[in-house]
């Protein structure tokens, strides 16, 4: 004699599918109709028998959900149930709800528009003082370098002044911390940003990640204070510009991607980053410009494509860092701020000219406004 032990049974059972009530009404039913029709059995009767003749386990409740399906008894009938104000059905029908996301995809498409800019600049050389991230509030900020280059922007024709992010700490979560080493207020950080971008003609800023820890759900605070400040061009996180020359289509245009960071970092040269992307993905930028980690460099190549590209990283104003001291990054002396003289009658590498002694390039920049065309 075989004995099979109760645990054995039960693992089994659960190994097979048990009968629901459509199986029943749909794959059994004339199993049971003949069983109840002869036998008149109840449903635990009929449950155990059709289990037995399956293979499948059967509890009577299926059964008894089953049986008036199948015409015998009468299904438990529900209380009559009245309601006022029952609720309403969905104005939308499926035409109407296609039409309301076309027109949010239209909508979301206007905002991205703020991504890629084309400006059209009278014919002459022009030039653009892009700051290092800024940290305006830090106390390790050079406030008198910063105040040189910004007097240079005002000072000299033809020049704008441009930005890769990071205008104040803005610390957030444990960095919060950091609070206790500043004699700064938060608010007097955003004062000091409105003064930075009302204080010279600012053409374009893309935020930083300090800057986007001020978001919060629909509020971009140096977005607003940019908007005010007359700033031309703004976005969170990328600027694609394409300069065009007023009167002359047969000058090309200067394609210019600015980033608060390109992804990439090698040891071997601080710009890898954006000019892995001038190789890859913006195959007609002829300048890449980003800061973030506070070193600079500059980059000068001929693509296979046959543009001439520069790729900048520039550094940072917040020249004494406990942090970059903490961690063994290298502190630079020079870099918080470069000149970038454009002239659009010239072409090859000298189309674009990059200044690191932002004095100097303006100085080019006047003589080169001064030549006659």
């Amino acid at each position: 004699m075989v004995v099979v032990h109760f645990d054995t049974i039960h693992t089994r059972a659960h190994m097979i599918d048990p009968i629901t009530v459509r199986d029943i009404v749909n794959d059994y039913a004339d199993i049971v109709r003949e069983a109840k029709d002869l036998h008149e059995w109840g449903r635990m009767r009929l449950a155990k028998m059709l289990e037995q003749q399956t293979g499948r386990p059967c509890t009577s409740a299926v059964m008894g959900s089953a049986l008036p399906l199948l015409g015998y008894g009468k299904r438990r009938k529900l209380p009559e149930i009245t309601e006022a104000d029952p609720p309403r059905e969905d104005p939308l029908d499926i035409d109407a709800l296609i039409e309301s996301r076309v027109r949010s995809f239209k909508r979301k498409a206007v905002k991205n528009d703020i991504h890629r800019r084309t400006l059209t600049l009278p014919a002459e050389p022009l030039g653009i003082m892009l700051y290092g991230d800024p940290h305006l509030d830090n106390r390790g900020t050079n406030w008198p370098l910063l105040i040189e280059h910004v007097k240079l922007v005002q000072d000299t024709p033809g020049v704008m002044a441009a930005c890769v992010g990071d205008l104040t700490d803005n610390w957030v979560g444990r960095l919060q911390r950091l609070y206790s080493e500043t004699d700064c207020l938060t608010t007097d950080a955003w004062k000091l940003s409105r003064w930075f971008l009302e204080c010279q003609p600012f053409l374009c800023i893309v935020g930083g990640n300090h800057d986007a820890w001020a978001h919060s759900s629909g509020v971009d605070p140096l977005g607003w204070i940019s908007k005010d400040a007359d700033v031309y061009a703004y976005a969170a996180d990328e600027l694609y510009i394409t300069l065009n020359w007023r009167d002359r289509d047969d000058l090309e245009p200067v394609r210019w991607v600015l980033r608060h960071d390109f992804k990439g970092r090698s040891i071997y040269h601080p710009t890898h980053g954006p000019n892995r992307a001038a190789m890859i993905q913006y195959p007609l930028a002829n300048l890449l410009t980003a800061g973030h980690i506070h070193t600079w460099g500059e980059l000068n190549c001929e693509q296979a494509n046959g543009r001439v590209c520069k790729s900048i990283r520039v550094g940072s104003y917040k020249t004494i860092d406990s942090y970059a001291r903490e961690k063994q990054f290298t502190a630079n002396v020079y870099g918080s701020g470069v000149f970038i003289c454009i002239d659009p009658h010239s072409t090859g590498p000298d189309r674009i000219t990059i200044h690191w002694d932002p004095a100097k390039g303006c100085q080019y920049l006047t003589w080169l406004r001064s030549i006659e065309r």
